[in-house]
C-alpha cells in the first residue's frame, strides 16, 4: 500500500470516528437525564412540585405551569399521592373570580 493510500485510509477512519462521535454525542443531548414529566431544570416534575409544596408553599395550576412547566398539575398530585404524599386541595377564588384548586403538603414541613 502506498503512503498516500494509507494517508487517505486514516483520514477516512478519523472522519468516520469523528462522525459516530458527533451523532451519539447529539443522541445523549436528545435522550432526558430523568424520566418524563421533567421541568425546565431537568428534575422531574414531581419532585420539583414535592420539594415546593413540602417547603410550605401552596401551589395552584397557573402557577404550576409558570414555575415548572407543568400544564397537568392535578396528574402530578395524583402521582404524589400515589406515593404516599398527603397533599390536600383546597379550592379558592381568584381576584378574576375563577375558583381553582390549591395544593399544600399536608405532612411535616421542611420549615
Amino acid at each position: 500500500m502506498t503512503d498516500e493510500t494509507e494517508l487517505y485510509i486514516q483520514r477516512k477512519r478519523a472522519a468516520l470516528d469523528f462522525g459516530l462521535f458527533a451523532i451519539a454525542e447529539q443522541k445523549a443531548k436528545l435522550e432526558p437525564a430523568t424520566t418524563h414529566p421533567r421541568t425546565r431544570e431537568g428534575r422531574t416534575q414531581n419532585t420539583a412540585i414535592l420539594t415546593w409544596l413540602q417547603a410550605g408553599n401552596t401551589l395552584t395550576s397557573l402557577e404550576a405551569l409558570d414555575r415548572f412547566g407543568c400544564n397537568r398539575l392535578a396528574a402530578r398530585v395524583a402521582d404524589l399521592r400515589e406515593a404516599g404524599h398527603p397533599i390536600e386541595a383546597q379550592m379558592v377564588t381568584l381576584a378574576n373570580g375563577k375558583r381553582v384548586a390549591q395544593y399544600r403538603y399536608a405532612g411535616p414541613t421542611d420549615d
